[in-house]
């Protein structure tokens, strides 16, 4: 589904501060309707803001730890802009990156 939606280039409405920042970070434009074209990035700003923050805390509501957004980016890697989810994952100050 998500590979769909990227190929067809769906809109995304914007409607919070962190979506204008994702908008600069991808180079996008906004039309009138407030609405940009759906990227990779989008997801992945979506799964590092609700990232577990303890792998093994079965409590949290938060969906996704890291490994899962690994595996994420692997699948997806052919729609992958390096430089945007670099900038993605420095936003979130969840990850520390290692080069």
């Amino acid at each position: 589904m998500i590979e769909h939606m990227l190929k067809i280039q769906v809109s995304l409405q914007i409607m919070e501060d962190i979506s204008y920042k994702l908008v600069a970070i991808k180079h996008a434009q906004v039309d009138a309707k407030q609405q940009t074209p759906v990227e990779l990035v989008d997801f992945i700003s979506v799964m590092v803001n609700n990232k577990r923050v303890d792998h093994f805390d079965d409590e949290s509501n938060i969906l996704f730890d890291h490994s899962h957004i690994v595996k994420f980016l692997l699948r997806h890697k052919q729609f992958l802009n390096y430089e945007e989810t670099i900038k993605v994952f420095i936003m979130s100050r969840k990850f520390r990156l290692s080069i």
